[in-house]
């Protein structure tokens, strides 16, 4: 899918398409289960069912997959080891969990041991305890895409917090959801007195997290510059200072890809006009 795929005229087309996706992966998983079974080896075989990200489909008034809300960083993961009594039983966890704990939980089921410097939990625990827990909080980044949506966010079992930290000709903005009673998130409750204690204890987890970043990240790939950007604390001309002449641009100077994908058509459009 392109940019174009999400212009209104073609919306409706998109999302037939994506449950046609969602169809065939059903199908292929049927089929990948049959042949376990026509081997001889469906009681011996793990299966782990995930995908890298959910999708929007509509909800917020967005049509992609990276920005930090339940629909688009939600996805299905499905664990079945036919070893275990519980696998089969339907059973559902609501620990806080990512694709990043796939690689100790594969080395956990094959009885190997899980490397230290490794992130990520392994999730065999979960197997045994259906309502325990792995991890306090995780993170949800976005770095990729438009620089104002960029955002790094802390989630937790009952709260979601979002910092966007872009600020040219803005100011940085924050959210605070009860992922407990507001599921879809239409409360923001970063300014509810109610709700500021667990606003302070997110805001601690994230900066925590960051330090945890400044410290372990690779130096490649931008991530040390990332881990100022999402800096609760630093001014944005701090910010700027810190990047390169063309990441400064991509913070100043940006424009999205559907006013890229527009200009390239009115291009298009004026040398068919010429004689």
């Amino acid at each position: 899918m392109t940019i174009n795929d999400f212009e209104p005229d073609r919306y409706q087309n998109t999302m037939r398409k994506y449950q046609q996706l969602v169809y065939g992966i059903d199908v292929a998983v049927g089929k990948i289960r049959e042949e376990l079974v026509r081997q001889g080896v469906a009681d011996n075989t793990v299966i782990l069912f995930l995908s890298d990200n959910g999708y929007n489909c509509g909800s917020h008034g967005f049509g992609g997959k990276v920005l930090p809300y339940e629909e688009g960083s939600r996805s299905p993961m499905v664990i079945y080891d036919p070893r275990h009594p519980v696998s089969g039983q339907g059973s559902r966890c609501n620990a806080v969990v990512g694709n990043i704990d796939m690689a100790p939980t594969i080395l956990d089921l094959a009885g190997l041991p899980v490397p230290e410097e490794m992130d990520g939990k392994s999730l065999r625990p979960l197997l045994d305890n259906p309502s325990g827990r792995v991890r306090e909080s995780m993170l949800l980044i976005n770095a990729w895409g438009n620089a104002p949506t960029h955002e790094l966010t802390v989630v937790t079992e009952e709260y979601k917090y979002i910092h966007w930290p872009y600020a040219h000709e803005m100011e940085p903005e924050e959210e605070l959801y009860h992922l407990a009673t507001d599921r879809y998130e239409m409360n923001n409750l970063v300014d509810d007195a109610d709700h500021q204690a667990a606003l302070n204890k997110l805001q601690q987890h994230y900066d925590q997290a960051l330090v945890t970043w400044r410290n372990e990240c690779v130096p490649g790939g931008n991530y040390p510059l990332f881990a100022k950007i999402y800096d609760r604390h630093l001014s944005w001309d701090d910010k700027l200072a810190a990047m390169d002449n063309r990441m400064q641009r991509k913070y100043i100077e940006w424009r999205s890809d559907s006013d890229d994908n527009k200009q390239k058509k009115q291009k298009n459009t004026n040398r068919e006009r010429k004689p």
